[in-house]
Formats: C-alpha cells, structure tokens, sequence
C-alpha cells in the first residue's frame, strides 16, 4: 500500500465477519461459511476500510476475567496498532474498562507515546460500573408507544416515565464518548472487548457512533463470542469479527 490515499481496495482479506443485511453477496465465503454454518464475508484491505479510531475495552482487575481470551486481545489490538504506525496513517487510541475512560490519545503520530500506551494494556481497577444502563433516549422511544394505549394504567406509566426522563441527565461516560466521536476525522472504529458481565458501555459506544454514521466494528475473542448475547446488548447493528 502507497502512502497516498486510495479509495481502493487490495485483494489481500483483512479478516471475516459475519454476514449483515445490505452486504455484498459476493464476498461471501463460502467455504468458511459451510464450515460453520454461518454466513461470513471477506474484508479487504484499503485506505478506506482504515479506522480512525481503535478502542480498547480493559476488563475489571478487580474480578475474575479470561487471561488467555485477554492475552489473544492484546495482540489482535497491539498488531493493528503497530500495522497504523507503519501505514503512517493517523490514529487515535481510546482505552476504556467498562464505563470509565482510561486514556485518550487523538491523532497521536509520535511512536514513543503509542508504544508506551501498549503496556497500559492491563486490568484496571474501575471506579463506575453499569449494570442494564439504557440511554434516556432509548428509554423515550420504548416508553412512547405506551402513549398511545387507551387502558389508563398504561397511559399513567407512560406519563410518569415521560416526566422523569425529561429531568434526566446523560451517564458522564456517554457525553465523553460523544466529545471523541464528534471529533473523529473519519468513518469508521474498532472495537476490541471481551464483552463479558455487562455490556451497558458497548451499548452506549454503538448508539454514539450510528447517528454519525460511523461504522463500527468490534472485535471479540473466539472463546467470549456469544452472537445472541451480542445482538441484544449493541444498540444498531454491527460488525463483529
């Protein structure tokens, strides 16, 4: 790959992950598929499949995680980091555990300060934790169609639940999440978790990214990955390699 930028894309595959609606069918992998019995496509290599933003979610140091799933983490994250610093393309470095931001680095092109944010990647000791947080405006549009009822018990509960979610304020890690993102010179995130115990913070990632029409993409060791506990805990859709 040159330096210059190209919209185009190499032949050489990036990675797999599995198949969303709106895909093209032809980079269906056909053979990775019936082995799994999962439809999976190829993601090739290219100056715009580059992500701006790589964000790493930390597990908690002070409960039990998988070591082994966290070490296979690090290195998928460490090798996109240094594979960046190589391309020469600009980057910024989100580290977070759980709901708490641990380090930002936005657009950082100085190797010394990129290679020394590769040994933070460690358990940290979180001060917040979420547990089943939704967004005041998820909550709205799940409490809005109880508006509409005629039975007076449900339109109490709707008024009661409006009343309250118009006083609310957003969760602080949401508004620091929102300031990266609205700062963010591209398209496109990684996102690499073991989204293990609550994944409220996942949740709060996907639905920043999707009003700005970033495309998301997270990243999840083999030995963590459950597709159904994902789907339900990301807001929009998303890839998941």
């Amino acid at each position: 790959e040159s330096a210059a930028f190209s919209a185009q894309k190499s032949q050489e595959i990036r990675s797999f992950r599995e198949y969303l609606p709106g895909d093209d069918p032809r980079r269906i992998d056909w053979k990775l598929s019936a082995k799994y019995d999962t439809l999976y496509v190829r993601e090739y290599l290219g100056r715009a499949e580059f992500a701006t933003l790589l964000a790493i979610d930390l597990p908690d140091a002070g409960l039990p995680y998988d070591r082994e799933a966290f070490e296979g983490l690090k290195e998928a994250a460490t090798s996109v980091i240094i594979a960046r610093m190589q391309d020469r393309v600009p980057f910024s470095v989100l580290l977070v555990s759980g709901p708490n931001v641990v380090s930002y680095a936005p657009l950082d092109r100085d190797p010394k300060r990129l290679l020394a944010l590769i040994t933070k990647l460690a358990p940290v000791s979180r001060v917040h934790s979420l547990y089943r947080y939704r967004s005041t405006g998820a909550l709205k549009r799940q409490f809005s169609a109880l508006a509409a009822s005629s039975e007076p018990f449900v339109q109490r509960l709707s008024a009661i639940a409006a009343g309250h979610l118009s006083h609310r304020l957003p969760h602080t890690f949401e508004l620091q999440v929102s300031r990266v993102f609205q700062a963010l010179p591209g398209s496109s995130a990684h996102l690499f978790t073991l989204a293990d115990r609550d994944t409220s913070h996942l949740r709060i990632l996907s639905e920043q990214a999707t009003p700005r029409g970033i495309r998301l993409e997270v990243h999840v060791p083999k030995e963590g990955h459950d597709p159904n506990r994902l789907s339900r805990s990301l807001a929009a859709p998303v890839a998941v390699v």
